[in-house]
């Protein structure tokens, strides 16, 4: 990496030459020595060992020709070289100084030495590496070693092996950050985490991770209403099942969702009987539910009013009105034409109605659901739960919706759409 700045960060420990052999490899311009107590002098403190002088870090350096460090480099000291739930703690400490040294050189690169140290020290430092996005993880070794080749590796015999960190270029880290984020719906960003993590990745690390993009895709898709676009994204799901590592018990369940749900899905794909919308004004309950699990209470009122006005449309379309945008005013009840006449479009004869129109005219032909419209008060223009939308800050009002305004009308929808919430659709978990 000649044009590359390299920034070095080392764990240290007894022996001094592997370091060594890891700055002359890597020529870094910037070092952190991650030391102990035990450890901070054989930065640059020589000393003896059994009667033999033992050179510290820069001198070794100096002497095999690396000269004028002295100035690049930092030390981190840390607590207990034994506790790694400690050392945990302490390392997030220098996730600042990572992003400062990238911020600082854009054709930057990050190396992370774990060889010194205690096993806890390089369990920490690799689990603490493992946040940081085209991080290299570094490691000497060496054919040659004392004790019978059991020992540490004989000085000048060491050997540098390195890769790109593993929990990243592999995708098993990001793997189980998505799990979260998808089982709480958010399945755009766990996409958007995945992807970068897929993209680096070598078969068939590659390919398993695209799997789970697509599964995110598909339930990002159904959950923005776009059943079409689910619905194309099915076969690329089958497809890649093969590829699924998420498990024989979750593969299993995800398969029974699929087998069972698709036909729903395909219902929702067209609303030209009162059927399917029907099951469309569900989907916006269902929808609600989720956004009211997530806290976003004023998206959940807003799909909830929406539910209400979809399952008035449904019935009028089993009464021969499709199009409530576009209602034939001698079409309407006599009762209606009077109080309604000067609605009437110019031109076409047709008037326009919103919620409390559709509950009007249903009540007109007699259609029971306006009985449950009622008593649910949510014809009342001020004890409705349905004022909560014109008070939201998403529609005319400044107010966010609290979660227990939003959970009332969550369960006056469900009555008047006469379901229950355990029989709404459920997006699985991973």
């Amino acid at each position: 990496m000649p044009d590359t700045k390299i920034f070095l960060i080392l764990t240290v420990g007894g022996a001094t030459q592997p370091i060594v052999a890891s700055i002359k490899h890597w020529q870094p311009l910037r070092v952190i020595f991650i030391v102990s107590a035990d450890t901070r002098a054989s930065v640059d403190k020589d000393k003896e060992y059994n009667g033999k002088p033992s050179p510290c870090i820069l001198t070794s350096l100096n002497n095999n020709g690396i000269t004028g460090f002295a100035g690049r480099y930092d030390l981190f000291p840390i607590s207990d070289p034994q506790d790694y739930t400690a050392l945990v703690g302490e390392l997030r400490q220098l996730d600042d100084r990572v992003a400062s040294f990238r911020r600082d050189y854009h054709d930057s690169q990050v190396i992370v030495d774990f060889t010194g140290g205690t096993k806890a020290m390089s369990a920490a430092m690799a689990l603490t590496a493992s946040r940081w996005q085209g991080c290299v993880i570094s490691y000497v070794g060496g054919n040659a070693r004392t004790k019978d080749g059991v020992g540490v590796v004989v000085d000048g015999q060491e050997q540098i092996s390195h890769a790109h960190n593993p929990w990243v270029a592999l995708g098993y880290l990001v793997e189980e950050q998505i799990r979260p984020l998808f089982n709480n719906g958010s399945y755009a960003a766990a996409s958007r985490l995945l992807t970068p993590a897929r993209d680096a990745a070598d078969s068939p690390r590659k390919e398993e991770i695209q799997a789970i993009v697509l599964l995110c895709d598909f339930f990002e898709a159904w959950d923005a209403f776009q059943h079409r676009n689910a619905l194309k994204k099915i076969p690329l799901v089958n497809k890649n099942w093969n590829n699924f590592v998420l498990g024989s018990e979750v593969k299993r369940k995800l398969r029974e969702w699929f087998d069972k749900h698709q036909p729903t899905l395909k219902q929702l794909c067209t609303d030209d009987a009162p059927e399917n919308r029907e099951a469309l004004a569900i989907d916006l309950i269902a929808n609600a539910g989720r956004r009211i699990r997530q806290g976003a209470c004023d998206d959940a009122v807003a799909r909830l009013y929406r539910a209400v006005e979809a399952l008035a449309q449904a019935r009028l379309c089993g009464h021969g009105f499709p199009n409530t945008a576009a209602v034939p005013f001698e079409k309407v009840p006599e009762s209606l034409q009077r109080e309604w006449r000067d609605r009437a479009r110019d031109g076409n004869g047709c008037i326009k109605l919103g919620l409390q129109d559709d509950y009007k005219l249903l009540s007109a032909l007699g259609d029971g659901l306006v009985e449950t419209f009622a008593d649910l008060k949510l014809n009342d223009p001020v004890k409705s739960p349905l004022v909560l939308r014109n008070a939201s800050i998403l529609a005319h009002g400044y107010q966010p919706v609290s979660s227990e305004a939003a959970g009332k009308l969550f369960q006056a929808v469900l009555q008047l759409a006469d379901i229950k919430e355990e029989e709404l659709l459920i997006f699985p978990a991973i």
